[in-house]
């Protein structure tokens, strides 16, 4: 990702549309990238995805990353 006009990769931990019907967000401490819509709409983005995708919910607790 990239910040308009600005050389060099940067790391925005959330981002999402103007109608906000979904959104992504990073996190300092994980490898991982989260993204948050529909059902429909996650279940497509994992099915398209080139990386391993795992479902997870409001309540999960995240694994520590030693």
């Amino acid at each position: 990702l990239r910040y308009p006009g600005v050389d060099g990769w940067r790391n925005p931990d959330l981002f999402w549309p103007n109608d906000r019907t979904w959104f992504a967000a990073t996190d300092v401490d994980f490898w991982s990238l989260y993204v948050g819509g529909s059902e429909t709409f996650t279940n497509e983005l994992a099915a398209r995805a080139s990386t391993p995708c795992t479902s997870v919910h409001y309540h999960d607790r995240l694994p520590n990353e030693d």
